[in-house]
């Protein structure tokens, strides 16, 4: 199941449109998720001037790439959030700020993201991924202690405001993908379903698959995956990674982004403990066929512009520096290698799987006098995993994983193809110093 490899924008907005085209035209990438801020696409040119997208989708069309997802989570987040503050008018366009009145700015933010889909269908795009904002998040900790009927409030907040805005996603033939995330109305498994059940689950309505979030909340994203088949409308590759060594907590303690101090941290994809392979498995599973958008994260591994060495560096050259490596069947020694292994799971056949059962010689008790096998046989199951794999999927996972440079002494490389491996050789008894003595 091929799937689409698009780079998401919003990291670098500081570029200027055509020059991130070009960049991940010549990485290799087939498409992107196109941010709605800095110059790569304004929702007000594109609702006002039929030319404007026109320009954009020539400027695609010049490196050879396509656009299936258009983001927006700026003003999403001012939606419904409470308070309304300067950290809003840091990331919101002038014209939607405005004096700064908070129900003034929440009431231009939704006109702003009903003109979002209009955009979109004017684009030829058929998903708007976003953020929803929240009136009770600030509510979390559950001190002072929050009434139930505050948070029924809030649920029904974010139902007022957003079903006029679905309304017009609706019209214009246009879905909106919500990214499950801390600080907006859904951000975990429960408050996920409580957020579908306020809009009555409304088919305009849909979710952007984010596994980083997951990660440090202990969350499981393959079972999420399972649960929301129906409203997984985009997902995203970006990857967060738990430092939690009894002193790093995990709210982050106001710490920045990247201070070891912090009990998490996002990094690049590969680099964290997202389970990817079993998150592949189970898109092909529940029929994903959507883009997979890489998203760069984390200031270690980020955009090459951001990251010591200055702009100019190749994003090759600096993922190498940080030593490439396999891990969970996943490259990340390099751009066009990971794109070879993500393309490589693309085109997996073979679903999620449960469990494999006991191992059949492990079932049937060993008879007297008969020695235990050398060689353990392999397992059925695998068998027939391995033999639905398609050849180029195997054969692009093996190009990439001999290619790929090992990374760290206590580091295996694990490349998904061998699926059985022969018994360490038994290590002969050797009596310590002191009990021969």
């Amino acid at each position: 199941m091929a799937r689409p490899l698009t780079l998401f924008t919003g990291q670098w907005a500081d570029l200027p449109f055509e020059e991130i085209c070009r960049l991940a035209s010549e990485w290799g990438y087939e498409g992107l998720e196109i941010a709605c801020w800095g110059d790569h696409f304004e929702v007000d040119k594109a609702v006002s001037d039929d030319s404007y997208v026109k320009s954009t989708l020539d400027t695609l069309a010049k490196y050879n790439l396509q656009v299936w997802t258009i983001s927006n989570h700026l003003v999403g987040q001012a939606v419904c959030d409470h308070p309304i503050d300067e950290r809003h008018k840091g990331i919101l366009p002038a014209r939607i700020w405005g004096d700064g009145e908070p129900e003034g700015v929440r009431q231009r933010a939704a006109e702003e993201m009903k003109n979002t889909a209009r955009a979109a269908a004017k684009l030829g795009v058929s998903t708007v991924v976003g953020f929803t904002g929240s009136s009770i998040w600030h509510t979390v900790a559950m001190f002072p202690p929050v009434p139930p009927a505050m948070i029924e409030r809030g649920y029904a907040d974010f139902a007022e405001r957003w079903n006029p805005i679905l309304d017009v996603f609706d019209e214009a033939g246009v879905r909106f993908a919500h990214e499950v995330h801390p600080s907006e109305i859904a951000y975990d498994y429960w408050t996920t379903v409580r957020t579908l059940e306020a809009i009555g689950h409304r088919p305009a309505f849909g979710l952007n698959f984010d596994p980083s979030h997951f990660i440090w909340q202990d969350l499981d994203p393959v079972a999420f995956l399972w649960d929301f088949k129906d409203r997984i409308y985009h997902v995203d590759c970006k990857e967060s990674r738990k430092q939690l060594n009894g002193r790093n907590g995990r709210l982050g303690s106001h710490l920045p982004w990247a201070d070891p101090r912090r009990g998490w941290d996002f990094v690049s994809t590969g680099h964290g403990h997202v389970p990817w392979e079993d998150i592949f498995r189970m898109l092909n599973a529940i029929g994903y066929d959507g883009p997979i958008s890489i998203e760069w994260g984390g200031r270690r591994h980020g955009p090459p512009h951001r990251r010591p060495g200055g702009p100019g560096v190749h994003p090759q050259a600096q993922l190498r520096a940080t030593g490439g490596c396999v891990r969970r069947g996943v490259l990340v020694g390099g751009v066009s290698a990971m794109k070879g292994a993500f393309r490589a799971f693309n085109a997996l056949k073979v679903p999620f799987m449960a469990p494999s059962p006991p191992h059949p010689a492990a079932a049937a008790p060993p008879q007297p006098g008969t020695p235990p096998p050398t060689q353990p046989q392999q397992h059925p199951a695998r068998s027939a995993i391995v033999s639905e794999w398609s050849e180029p999927a195997r054969h692009q996972l093996r190009r990439t994983v001999r290619s790929a440079p090992r990374c760290g002494r206590s580091r295996r490389v694990r490349s998904g193809i061998r699926t059985s491996r022969s018994p360490k050789p038994a290590r002969p008894h050797r009596t310590s110093r002191r009990a021969g003595r």
